[in-house]
């Protein structure tokens, strides 16, 4: 899998390349040498960027770098593109408008003016590129967003209305996410004082080296004096760093740990967290927990919503990141997965998915902040 991400990235980053190229060569109106050294440039800027970053000189801030570059050659090239389409649209129009009037000739623009706009636009669009891919991984990973979700429980105890759940998803301890992370994290909570804090999977990257930073953040929430303290379960990332390390961090640090598990919160509600994918047994969970309470699920994936809808009040999820990379709140996880971001009504349940609060493989976002998510129970 990974090594297909790989290789499409190379095979985009070359188009986009080309593209941008002889984009810009028309625009100056460049021929020859001049035309095919402007081409190379450009590859050399992007395929020639990640792949030499992938093999020499992969450090986080060179695989920053390099994610930049390619995030701004493809803004860029989107933006020409358009500007292109629509200059032909309009083009269109003043030659049909030229042939039903004897006076076309003087409608039609100027050549030099011309010239100097496609070039201003072409400029225009590589600034707006470079700036879109500079700021998606400088900034846009810790610009951090508490979203608000009211979520209605049926049979809840009028006791518990307003009971808060502070959400946190997909963290990736590793390379590109630590301590500013981890200390925005703890600010956070301490911020909206909920009353238990959930951790919904991967929350360590890859590297096992990076588990102590997940211990170090569930001791700082659990210092908080939340109510109902810290409850976590495992995402797929965490059993690629090793499972039963990174939940064994979680209880160290105070953490309740629910891998097909549960447990009543406040005789008011049934908390349920399933492990990930295969390993993920939701029934086992129930057994676990038998009761006529209200039940709001923890599962990592949530694909696994349509195995437990109708069976749960609440199915709280991440995985996706929300699509990560979503210009204009449309990312490419939309065409394939049904549920990517927000919340979603099946039968009767209702899954929230969390679009995580650190990132993977490329180190930036577009469109997709990192979510902290107040869940508060309203009793219905």
């Amino acid at each position: 899998m990974w090594l297909w991400i790989q290789l499409g990235t190379v095979a985009v980053s070359v188009l986009v390349s080309f593209y941008l190229g002889f984009r810009v060569a028309g625009a100056f109106r460049l021929q020859g040498v001049r035309k095919a050294v402007l081409v190379a440039a450009f590859l050399g800027i992007g395929p020639v960027t990640f792949v030499g970053v992938k093999t020499i000189a992969y450090t986080p801030a060179c695989w920053s770098f390099a994610v930049a570059v390619l995030l701004a050659m493809v803004s860029s090239a989107a933006i020409l593109g358009v500007g292109r389409a629509l200059l032909l649209r309009r083009s269109r129009g003043d030659k049909a408008h030229a042939g039903d009037d004897a006076e076309g000739e003087e409608a039609v623009a100027d050549e030099g003016r011309r010239d100097a706009l496609i070039q201003l636009g072409t400029t225009t669009a590589l600034g707006v590129g470079v700036g879109v891919g500079g700021y998606s991984v400088v900034f846009a990973p810790s610009d951090y967003d508490v979203v608000e979700l009211p979520l209605p429980i049926a049979g809840l105890s009028p006791a518990l209305d307003g009971y808060q759940i502070a959400q946190l998803s997909d963290i990736h301890f590793g390379t590109h996410v630590g301590e500013p992370e981890r200390r925005a994290m703890v600010e956070l909570v301490a911020r909206i004082r909920p009353d238990m804090v959930v951790l919904t999977g991967d929350l360590v990257d890859h590297d096992p080296a990076h588990v102590p930073e997940l211990g170090r953040l569930i001791r700082d929430l659990s210092s908080l004096g939340l109510r109902d303290g810290v409850v976590a379960i495992p995402g797929n990332h965490d059993h690629y760093t090793g499972v039963d390390e990174v939940l064994r961090a979680c209880r160290h640090g105070g953490a309740r740990v629910l891998r097909n598990d549960g447990v009543i919160v406040e005789d008011a509600f049934a908390l349920l967290g399933v492990d990930y994918g295969a390993h993920a047994d939701f029934a086992r969970a129930i057994r676990e927990v038998d009761s006529v309470h209200p039940r709001i699920l923890l599962a990592h994936d949530p694909m696994f919503f349509p195995e437990v809808r109708g069976q749960v009040a609440a199915q709280l999820s991440g995985h996706t990141h929300g699509g990560q990379l979503a210009p204009f709140g449309v990312s490419p996880a939309d065409l394939f997965l049904p549920y990517v971001r927000g919340l979603y009504v099946e039968e009767g349940s209702q899954l929230y998915v969390n679009r995580g609060f650190g990132t993977a493989v490329a180190p930036a976002r577009i469109g997709c902040p990192p979510e902290l998510t107040r869940v508060t129970l309203v009793a219905v």
